[in-house]
């Protein structure tokens, strides 16, 4: 009876056509009432018009807020092109791949933690004792939470009954030791979805519906969507001669019936910027009629973004903070949470800012190998960050210490190449004058970067340097990040780079990302922060972008400023500092000469 109230409920549930702006959404206001610069969001087109030019997606809709109220809600391009040419719409429905983490599983988790029936350190045998097997144990719902349990994949077994899949999930053992590495696995929020239709006694669909989805007006969100909604999804690829629309892409979703913790939600930009909201109100959503929906407690959402220190950097709890993920705007604050998905799709929500960017693609249409969207979802967001503020503040400036005042506990020196292994580098001549090196780095510019995430490329020493016997790792494109396991037990990194006069501008970029990526490295981890202070010996000169991605590229706004008014690294510092409310503490140390 309650699946055919359910069904009906649906079926009467408004929908917005094509043109029309929903009563349900959130109110579309303008930016300047925002505190956003219009001039600015204008950016956003060009931006997603050349990711769908290329071929990265065939359309796209962007949704930005802050608060609970809209100023950007724009579609790009098509949602299919076969079999039959359609245009996007603002409700077109996208399959929303690991974005189900988040919209589904974190927030319906959000909602029984707050109830007091789960709680993150419970083991998950207290729930299914069966899962326990094969040294799975000591897994507890926090593991699963930050993929930190170190269970096995399915790998390509996932064909089956839904018994069946359930009986393979909980006799896979564990692929590294329980807590010891950050190893993203759809295995972990699968299982936290089976958590909550256990505590809860309704299938994660039903309990997501009555108890999130409806209360909120998120009409459009749901598992497996009906007829009416299928109509207006973005497809994906085909199975066999079926093009799949509406329809789950994931394998695993797909053979549990649509239905699963880790994929399988649809959802509209319009509704997501309702959940945004929802999150931005710290579990209260303030509908347009002024009526309040609390969904959980502030505390319980303290307790969900709270940082979560894993081998790939940050974590909240099931969503993503600074862990290596590409659809990340990089000048977003450190409380920033989000998370993306296969498909295309991508949600970050910053409650600093009280700023929300919602990026749907639909990536996997029509041939299935294009690559992800996750930098246009980061340029977007960058966009959107950039919207709300003027000139950056800058940081208070430390009076110039010492060498000395590196020998108070080990640091992370970052040196250039040439430096390490070296008599007379700088590295050997620290350590003769009494300053411990915990690890050594050396920005490494040569390979070009890979579609892989930071989490996927785990740093290795590349060497152990004979004069201070620290490993020695490359700061490279694909990871130019300070991440915990390398850091060795330093107390603070020390950024010791030269600048050649002949530095070309991509070069120069690049060792501003290093600086600006490893100042989050070091607000991240609460480590202190050293720059050698040396001069910028380039030409002051204006460099213009030569395209899109150069001119919204991480860090690349800073590298300009420094070429245009020769300002040096310990100056850049203390502006990426303040700008993204990274609260390092930056020293410029003197009395190092080359």
């Amino acid at each position: 009876m309650k699946k055919l109230l359910l069904a009906i409920c649906l079926l009467l549930a408004p929908t917005a056509g094509a043109e029309e702006y929903s009563p349900y959404w959130l109110p579309r206001v303008d930016p300047e009432s925002l505190g956003m610069d219009p001039a600015v969001l204008k950016e956003i087109d060009p931006v997603v018009e050349q990711t769908i030019a290329i071929g990265h997606t065939p359309g796209a809709v962007v949704a930005i807020g802050r608060g609970n109220k809209l100023c950007f809600l724009k579609g790009y391009g098509y949602r299919q092109f076969y079999p039959e040419r359609e245009k996007i719409t603002l409700d077109t429905l996208f399959d929303l791949a690991s974005v189900t983490k988040v919209a589904c599983t974190a927030t319906a988790l959000a909602v029984v933690i707050d109830q007091g029936k789960v709680s993150p350190n419970d083991p998950v045998v207290k729930y299914f004792p069966e899962f326990g097997v094969n040294g799975k144990d000591r897994i507890t719902v926090r593991h699963c939470m930050t993929h930190t349990s170190g269970i096995m994949d399915y790998y390509n077994r996932t064909k089956g009954t839904k018994k069946e899949l359930w009986d393979l999930l909980c006799g896979l053992g564990l692929q590294y030791p329980v807590g010891e590495r950050f190893d993203y696995k759809d295995n972990n929020t699968l299982m936290l979805g089976h958590i909550v239709e256990k505590v809860s006694g309704q299938d994660l669909r039903t309990f997501t519906t009555e108890h999130v989805y409806r209360p909120l007006g998120m009409f459009d969100t749901m598992h497996n969507p009906d007829a009416p909604r299928r109509r207006r999804a973005a497809a994906t690829e085909t199975r066999g001669e079926v093009w799949f629309k509406g329809v789950v892409n994931d394998y695993r979703a797909y053979h549990l019936g649509g239905v699963a913790g880790h994929c399988g939600l649809f959802s509209t930009a319009p509704d997501l910027a309702i959940l945004s909201a929802l999150w931005l109100g710290k579990g209260t959503l303030v509908k347009q009629d002024g009526k309040k929906v609390t969904l959980f407690s502030e505390a319980t959402f303290e307790k969900m973004v709270a940082p979560q220190t894993v081998s790939a950097g940050l974590r909240g709890l099931v969503w993503d903070k600074r862990s290596g993920s590409k659809n990340r705007p990089w000048n977003m604050t450190p409380r920033a949470i989000g998370h993306g998905g296969w498909t295309g799709t991508s949600i970050w929500i910053d409650p600093d800012l009280d700023l929300f960017v919602v990026v749907l693609g639909n990536r996997r249409h029509p041939f299935g190998k294009t690559p992800n969207i996750y930098p246009t979802a980061a340029r977007v967001g960058v966009i959107a960050v950039n919207a709300i503020r003027g000139e950056c503040p800058q940081s208070p400036q430390s009076a110039s210490q010492p060498l000395a005042a590196l020998k108070a506990a080990p640091v992370a020196l970052i040196v250039d190449e040439s430096e390490i292994g070296r008599p007379g580098g700088l590295p050997a001549r620290l350590s003769r004058d009494g300053v411990e090196i915990a690890a050594l780095f050396y920005p490494d510019e040569s390979a070009a970067e890979s579609e892989d995430m930071t989490y996927q490329r785990v740093p290795k020493p590349a060497k152990t340097d004979g004069h201070t016997g620290a490993p020695v790792y490359a700061l490279t494109r694909d990871c130019p990040r300070v991440l915990p396991p390398t850091v060795h037990g330093a107390a603070a990194v020390v950024f010791a780079p030269t600048v050649l006069n002949d530095s070309s501008d991509e070069s120069f970029w690049f060792t501003t990302n290093v600086l600006g990526q490893t100042l989050q490295s070091a607000s991240d981890q609460g480590l202190k922060y050293y720059v050698v202070n040396r001069p910028n010996p380039l030409e002051r000169k204006r460099v213009e972008p030569i395209d899109l991605i150069e001119k919204h590229k991480p860090f690349g706004s800073y590298s300009r400023l420094a070429r245009e008014q020769g300002l040096s690294f310990g100056e850049i510092a203390r502006r990426i500092s303040a700008d993204q409310r990274l609260g390092v503490e930056i020293v410029e140390c003197g009395g190092i000469s080359n």
